[in-house]
């Protein structure tokens, strides 16, 4: 396996090369430019989907790739760039929790967090027509798919799962963080997410009064960062040929899986140059 990824990135690139460092450094600006106009000289619609798409950037590569401490051989470096979740209204420790569950069950349709958050709503997993968790809407979620993806930024900027760092699908399938470490970095998290309120949700209603523009402004912004994010998030682990359930087969046919193979099938950068830059280049190294 590693003769074959080597054959993809040298032994001198496995963390983060030059390219990957000059194109944080233009998404951090980017996010930070934005931020100080939207809070200094006030919000507009234009600016809110600009911002919007700057924060999802910020989620897709410069905090997912540190996160997974593949950034920089440096560990201070990784923990720093890690902080990008904390400034998209995210969380590092509790982002950390879900994602690193997610990548031990790739797509597993009972233990993976990220395969069944959405339920009932819509279903990522393809489950027997007998199944309980198949529903009867589930035939008509590809009409009202993008609009659930849209209300991603909301669910996460105003979960309450960040005051305890308990992420609820990481609990659920058996990981829970009950340490020191969480415990100590509880008030960090509360402190920065009310940061990201503050900035994001309520300074347009400072500069523009209480009022249904500075509402419709804050929105806007969540719809961009959602649909950026969430949208080529789920086409990163749904393709064509993808083993999309990696324990579909084994359940079947008894037909053993390979780990490794439905981590690289359900957890690759695709699509060449330009996607890479969209959506994350060090995938690959993970």
């Amino acid at each position: 396996m590693k003769r074959e990824v080597y054959k993809l990135v040298s032994r001198k690139e496995e963390f983060g090369t030059w390219g990957f460092h000059f194109r944080a450094c233009i998404y951090v600006g980017l996010l930070f430019g934005l931020t100080y106009v939207w809070v200094v000289q006030g919000s507009s619609y234009g600016l809110a989907f600009a911002l919007g798409v700057s924060q999802a950037l910020i989620g897709l590569n410069v905090q997912h790739d540190a996160n997974h401490g593949a950034a920089s051989k440096k560990p201070w470096v990784n923990n720093l760039l890690g902080f990008g979740a904390n400034l998209i209204g995210g969380d590092k420790w509790n982002w950390m929790q879900q994602h690193w569950t997610h990548h031990s069950f790739t797509n597993h349709y009972a233990m993976d967090p990220d395969s069944f958050s959405a339920e009932p709503i819509f279903s990522f997993n393809d489950y027997p027509l007998d199944h309980p968790n198949r529903r009867w809407w589930h035939c008509l979620q590809g009409f009202y798919f993008l609009f659930f993806l849209s209300m991603y930024w909301i669910s996460a900027v105003f979960n309450s799962q960040v005051w305890n760092l308990h992420h609820s699908g990481a609990a659920f399938v058996g990981i829970k963080m009950d340490n020191e470490f969480t415990v100590k970095r509880r008030m960090w998290a509360r402190l920065l997410k009310a940061s990201y309120i503050y900035w994001n949700v309520i300074t347009p209603f400072q500069n523009h009064g209480l009022g249904p523009t500075p509402f419709c402004h804050v929105m806007v912004l969540g719809v961009a960062s959602s649909i950026t994010l969430s949208l080529l998030f789920s086409l990163s682990h749904n393709f064509v040929d993808s083993d999309r359930d990696p324990t579909k087969s084994y359940r079947e046919t008894g037909k053993e899986v390979c780990w490794y193979k439905s981590q690289v099938e359900t957890s690759s950068t695709y699509g060449g140059f330009i996607a890479g830059c969209l959506t994350g280049g060090l995938n690959c190294q993970m």
